[in-house]
């Protein structure tokens, strides 16, 4: 992002003090899988997940850990619908700084955050278009890959 909105972080911030059922995904290689963490809940991305559940008890939340060790940005791009976006998050962190440092990006951001935002939009258009959004509820527990869903 090149300027500081945080219209839609307000916006998660309040739907989460409601109670929402809300979604928290992760996009990322192997800092966002936790792969040298002493433990599962010490990953960054369990950490800001469990962050969530505390600070809004009276919402529900569910976790999606789409980091894979050794990956970059582009290899992000190919995977981002199957690995967190077909959970229809309400937030998403991305992180590839490690695996991206020798790849050149253009100015406005990576290709994995170009391509979520825009998949974002479109999800959004075709949800309220239909009048009635998709909501996906990923089972995991930290430190284990998605286990499935159940979408209604």
């Amino acid at each position: 992002m090149n300027t500081s909105n945080f219209a839609r972080l307000k916006e998660l911030f309040r739907r989460a003090a409601a109670g929402q059922e809300l979604t928290i995904g992760f996009l990322g290689g192997s800092i966002t899988q936790g792969s040298l963490s002493t433990q599962p809940g010490n990953a960054y991305a369990f950490r800001v997940y469990q962050w969530f559940v505390d600070t809004f008890p009276q919402s529900k939340f569910h976790y999606v850990n789409g980091g894979i060790g050794g990956t970059s940005s582009h290899y992000g791009v190919a995977r981002a619908v199957t690995d967190v976006l077909m959970y229809q998050p309400d937030f998403v962190a991305v992180d590839f700084s490690v695996n991206d440092l020798e790849v050149p990006f253009q100015h406005g951001g990576g290709a994995a955050e170009q391509h979520l935002l825009r998949y974002r939009r479109d999800v959004t258009g075709r949800a309220q278009r239909r009048g009635r959004p998709l909501r996906c509820a990923p089972r995991q527990h930290p430190g284990q890959h998605l286990q499935g869903s159940a979408c209604r």
